[in-house]
């Protein structure tokens, strides 16, 4: 039985090379993300205590704020980023009511809010913004 011997040409063995070595790096950037937010989240563990809300999130800025002199949890719509955009984008042409039905049709009911709530978030806002702005 006689063996045969298969050689690839020059440009797949490049090509080839080529795939590994960036397969390589990406490998290595991944792990140094993962790195990098695990050293971040042992420096959040001693600032912090962990509380589940309602919506079933983590929150660990409880005690952060309470450290800054606030007064607690912040309201819900900061809490929850992806709620929080929503409501931005309507905020400057929808009346308060009209947004609260639009949340009720796109989020589940544990991340609904009410009108009051908006209405005190976008006070809160419009003053931070109002303090940025300021000279």
């Amino acid at each position: 039985m006689t063996r045969t011997t298969i050689t690839p040409d020059a440009q797949a063995i490049r090509s080839l090379r080529l795939q590994l070595v960036t397969a390589e790096r990406h490998l290595k950037d991944g792990l140094n993300t993962v790195s990098r937010a695990l050293q971040t989240l042992d420096s959040w563990e001693d600032d912090s205590v962990s509380l589940q809300d309602d919506a079933g999130y983590i929150d660990n800025t409880v005690a952060i704020m309470r450290k800054r002199g606030g007064a607690g949890l912040p309201l819900k719509i900061d809490r929850d980023p992806e709620l929080r955009d929503f409501i931005l984008s309507y905020i400057y042409y929808l009346p308060y009511g009209e947004i609260v039905r639009k949340v009720a049709e796109c989020f589940p009911p544990h991340r609904r809010t009410s009108r009051s709530a908006i209405s005190r978030w976008w006070t809160e806002e419009r003053s931070k913004i109002a303090a940025s702005d300021a000279p």
